[in-house]
């Protein structure tokens, strides 16, 4: 039994284990390898946690910029252990890659999509033009975003519902943000009033109403402008600054019921359509005239 233990110990240390596309494997070509994957452990691990101490990734406020950026250190210290690991095996790295390559290029083919948004991901992560809690206007849609995802990004709707937004559709288009830069956001409310109106009166009851409106930021002043004439009506724009763009249709809602409220008190129509109908005397005349009645035919007698 012993004299079976040496002969494994010897196979072990000096003959080949198996052999991997022709190569012979012995056991330490094997431990080496094992060894270099040990250590690219640790040094990912360390160098992870070193790029997230360091002073210039604390000066991007997005966790999910600094998560991204310690997982890419992570993925390329372990690409570069991993390829000293095979070449210590013997293992042809030119024939690896190559075939790395051409399944490259076929994923690329197939998830050609979801590299884009990949893409696009990276570029608003470290780019910080989009970050969570950040208020977006999407396609006509008002997003609250929750978080920044390396696809995609997850919001929240004002019906309370998520949504799912490519990356890709962040970075191409035309996207809105309320609170890049700060959250002051203009609301617009648009009225009309009947051409009988004092329309000084009408613009100093509607900038009163708006001064006063609770909602509004101190630091800008209300504006009113007469916008033009209608069919029926004189049209005027109110429009107030808030630091609320998330709530803005509550708001705006409010600041409608008290301009309402306040052209009322001030006895101000708010115009509505009208059409005056314009009928010809002749034709009058004409339909007041009664129909003659039909003479019976005479019968001979």
């Amino acid at each position: 039994m012993n004299e079976g233990v040496v002969d494994l110990g010897k196979k072990l240390v000096t003959g080949p284990l198996f052999t991997i596309s022709g190569t012979p494997i012995d056991g330490p070509t094997l431990l080496i390898a094992v060894l270099v994957l040990v250590l690219t452990n640790l040094l990912a691990k360390f160098l992870g946690n070193a790029v997230l101490k360091s002073e210039l990734l604390k000066k991007l406020q997005a966790p999910s910029a600094r998560l991204m950026t310690e997982r890419l250190v992570k993925g390329l210290v372990w690409f570069l252990g991993f390829s000293i690991a095979v070449g210590t095996l013997g293992i042809d790295l030119g024939a690896l890659f190559a075939a790395g390559a051409v399944f490259a290029v076929g994923a690329g083919l197939a998830f050609q999509n979801v590299a884009q948004n990949i893409v696009a991901g990276l570029l608003l992560i470290f780019e910080q033009t989009i970050k969570p809690g950040d208020i977006l206007l999407v396609e006509g849609t008002l997003v609250r975003v929750d978080e920044l995802r390396l696809r995609a990004t997850v919001g929240r709707t004002l019906d309370d519902e998520s949504i799912i937004i490519p990356n890709a559709t962040l970075a191409k288009d035309v996207v809105r943000n309320f609170t890049l830069t700060d959250s002051l956001y203009r609301l617009r409310a648009q009225v009309g009033v009947s051409y009988t109106s004092d329309l000084e009166l009408v613009d100093e009851v509607l900038y009163q109403t708006a001064r006063q409106f609770p909602a509004r930021t101190k630091e800008r002043d209300p504006r009113v402008l007469c916008t033009g004439f209608g069919d029926s009506n004189v049209n005027f724009d109110v429009s107030i600054w808030t630091n609320d763009p998330w709530s803005s249709p509550m708001t705006l809602s409010s600041l409608r019921r008290e301009i309402f409220k306040a052209l009322r008190e001030h006895g101000i129509t708010i115009a509505f359509p009208q059409v005056d109908l314009h009928v010809d005397q002749v034709l009058l005349e004409t339909l007041a005239r009664p129909e003659p009645r039909e003479q019976p035919p005479s019968i001979p007698s």
